[in-house]
């Protein structure tokens, strides 16, 4: 049984050169009022960089142990599952051997997974924060909603937060602005073992990037976010298609960068797979278009349900990518982007106050 905490002082954990992770755990700890400690300089400096200023702790812990920066706090935030079966903690390369309390919380809200082992994973951590129904419903249909000690709903606090700092980051430019339509083509990433479970919610980039970049309407502008799996996975080849269409001003290519909310203020139109920031970018409900390269069915296959809120464009139909997108009357599916962000996040906007109380209230039962 957990310990109850009279006083919480959390910290947040992130490991390695994890920047999928950044934007997810920042707010959660901003929103807390607790440190973040970073095992990577990069990471470290990129959250200086490019979020308002919070207190951040470097640790490169050249033994991987995290003990000594740890010592101070007796509850821990991640995004990543961490906590083991008989209480110390496995933070990917890193550990911990302290019995400390914990908060975990999703880092994005996707159909990713759905017929793996990893949502069974929730019944071994203690207090659990989910953005909404989507998942609630996902992780009791894998038979574990009722294993968790504690779960709390917060619906979309990545939103709220980036509403709360809009001023912070209206300072940077992204990607370069004009007068043409920006599609954001944001792929998610897979394993390079083919025979893998991960090659259900494989990435379309290899298959689809030629068609997509050798052929850009003069009216549109295309802005490139690779999933930093993908990138870590198949740098080398990543690489030489970057270098095939360098001469193009209409392509541009997003480097590391943490903040999702930002960039997608300012694009007109979604472009992906599986990725969740296709679930961010419902937030805006501007039009989403999805590739579907295994050719799964929207209507009955639970693992593609946001493909109900856009254009599915088939492999056969790739060629014709751009005049599909020009030509969809993407108002056809506004209510079902309404119903879908509603189902994932809620309708009402996160109440920072409220998730700060309910967590505490969880570490003092």
């Amino acid at each position: 049984m957990a310990c109850q905490i009279e006083q919480v002082k959390g910290i947040g954990v992130l490991p390695g050169h994890r920047i999928s992770f950044v934007d997810h755990l920042v707010p959660l700890c901003q929103i807390m009022g607790i440190p973040l400690l970073c095992t990577d300089p990069w990471v470290f400096e990129a959250i200086g960089l490019y979020y308002p200023p919070m207190e951040l702790i470097l640790d490169e812990a050249p033994d991987f142990c995290l003990d000594q920066s740890l010592k101070e706090y007796n509850t821990l935030f991640y995004v990543t599952f961490s906590r083991q079966p008989h209480g110390s903690f496995q933070f990917l390369e890193y550990h911990s051997n302290k019995k400390l309390r914990s908060v975990y919380s999703l880092h994005g809200n996707s159909d990713k997974k759905r017929n793996i082992f990893w949502a069974e994973r929730f019944a071994d951590e203690d207090i659990v924060l989910l953005y909404g129904d989507h998942m609630i419903d996902f992780i009791k249909e894998k038979g574990v909603l009722d294993r968790i000690p504690h779960r709390i709903v917060t619906g979309n606090y990545r939103l709220e937060f980036y509403r709360q700092n809009k001023p912070f980051f209206d300072q940077f430019s992204f990607f370069p602005k004009d007068d043409r339509k920006t599609i954001l083509y944001a792929p998610t990433w897979s394993s390079d073992n083919l025979r893998s479970a991960w090659k259900c919610d494989y990435s379309s980039f290899f298959e689809a990037h030629h068609a997509l970049f050798s052929s850009i309407p003069e009216d549109y502008r295309l802005i490139v976010k690779l999933h930093p799996h993908l990138i870590y996975e198949s740098a080398d080849e990543i690489e030489k298609v970057k270098a095939r269409y360098s001469d193009s001003d209409q392509l541009f290519f997003l480097g590391d960068i943490p903040p999702i909310f930002p960039i997608l203020e300012h694009v007109d139109i979604y472009l992906g797979d599986y990725s969740s920031i296709g679930y961010d970018f419902l937030a805006f409900n501007r039009p989403l278009f999805f590739l579907n390269m295994s050719e799964r069915d929207p209507e009955s296959d639970k693992g593609v349900h946001l493909f109900r809120c856009g254009e599915v464009i088939d492999p056969n139909q790739l060629e014709n990518v751009y005049q599909i997108i020009e030509g969809t009357d993407s108002s056809q599916f506004e209510k079902a982007r309404k119903e879908s962000y509603a189902y994932a996040f809620g309708e009402k906007s996160s109440d920072f106050t409220g998730l700060r109380q309910e967590v505490e209230a969880a570490l003092q039962s």
